[in-house]
């Protein structure tokens, strides 16, 4: 199910939609008594409700809570989240949205669970859910999902702030420049202006600028190491370092190094200490190709420089600080290998925060003239020749 709700924050940009298909599949995998989504208003220092499930519209109106009143509050206000094994022995329930009476079942048998939805340094809400508690259920367990669910929340709402924020500044700097985008036929070797190119173009203006994850999928030879290119040189680090590593090139016992880096000594061979890929390219980019071929030891590795933006070379104990953007890609099906044991789910979130698809030329048949006149041009000019006629002859050939 967290694939599901990971696919639903990349295929839709509208966060109404997002919440609500995530309670959808919360109630239907959970069989919920009811569960709801707050999110906090700074203007007005209320935490609202956005999405529920089990409620009336009446209730809904009701959902409007103060940071500290009852439970829910007190999960945003303390940043922690709760465990209730039921609710009806438990005395901060306020009762906002309604009386535990209408419940399906006996209060006395239904638990609550909730989650902050949090960045690293501020609570944005709270997501909860209310459901019978049988004895064979771990409720540990269900609020280690319910948390992952929230960080995917989290993942959205700061998704949809990028893109608000960048809108807005395109709005304040000049309308024409949507319009070059859209009449812009090229990022750096990116050729085309079919629809979907002109979509791609627009997700990497979109994206460039954020700190957010990218997962670039496709076929083989659709061009996703360019894209990757292009997301780089169109961001605010396009000064800074661009490093790239294929992940299926390079052998596992060597691609921990590779990555992170060794101390002198660590291994037979090191005869000095070496800067991994992730340490050269601070401040700046990181492009890891062929992810999917990484085994899950290294996986584990890579999930933690993730969140704890930092690395450790192989041998050291001291660990790194560094700010990298982390681009991957692969053609392979991440979900597949998931279900197969063979990629870790919880790397497969923190990459997938936005997911770039890219499209094969059967899918852009507009764009062969456009590459046709390119590669011509490029290789007439290399080869000091002039062809006339060469694009309309090779079309109908």
């Amino acid at each position: 199910m967290l694939i599901d709700i990971s696919r639903t924050v990349t295929s839709t940009l509208v966060l109404q939609e997002i919440f609500e298909d995530i309670m959808d599949r919360l109630e239907k995998s959970l069989n919920l008594e009811r569960g709801s989504i707050v999110l906090f208003e700074p203007e007005k220092a209320i935490l609202k409700l956005e999405a529920a499930s089990g409620l009336t519209a009446e209730e809904m109106e009701k959902g409007v809570y103060l940071p500290g009143e009852g439970v829910t509050g007190k999960v945003f206000e303390t940043g922690e989240p709760i465990i209730i094994e039921s609710i009806a022995n438990d005395e901060n329930f306020i009762n906002r949205v309604g009386n535990a009476a209408h419940f399906k079942n006996n209060p006395e048998n239904v638990s609550f669970l909730a989650a902050p939805i949090k960045s690293d340094t501020d609570v944005l809400g709270v997501v909860s859910v209310y459901f019978v508690h049988k004895k064979y259920i771990d409720l540990k367990t269900y609020l280690d999902f319910l948390q992952v669910v929230a960080s995917v929340i989290y993942q959205a709402i700061r998704i949809q702030k990028l893109i608000d924020e960048e809108k807005r500044e395109i709005s304040r700097e000049n309308v024409l420049l949507k319009r070059e985008l859209k009449n812009k036929y090229k990022f750096g070797s990116l050729i085309g202006k079919s629809k979907p190119m002109e979509k791609l173009f627009e997700m990497i203006h979109l994206v460039s600028d954020s700190r957010a994850s990218v997962l670039i999928t496709g076929e083989s030879g659709t061009g996703k190491e360019m894209i990757a290119s292009a997301i780089h040189y169109n961001s605010s680090r396009a000064d800074k370092p661009f490093i790239k590593i294929n992940c299926a090139a390079i052998p596992e016992n060597l691609l921990e190094s590779e990555l992170f880096g060794h101390k002198k000594g660590s291994f037979t061979g090191a005869v000095s200490d070496k800067k991994g890929k992730f340490e050269m390219a601070d401040t700046g980019t990181i492009f890891l190709d062929e992810i999917g071929e990484m085994d899950l030891n290294l996986q584990s590795k890579l999930l933690r420089v993730l969140q704890e933006k930092e690395i450790e070379a192989v041998g050291s104990v001291k660990p790194k600080k560094i700010d990298v953007r982390v681009i991957a890609a692969t053609n392979a099906d991440l979900e597949k290998l998931i279900s197969e044991k063979r990629f870790r789910p919880d790397l497969f979130y923190r990459l997938n925060v936005v997911n770039m698809v890219t499209p094969p030329l059967r899918e852009r048949s507009d764009d062969i003239p456009l590459l046709i006149n390119h590669f011509i041009a490029k290789y007439a000019e290399e080869n000091g020749k002039k062809l006339r006629e060469s694009r309309e002859r090779l079309i109908n050939f």
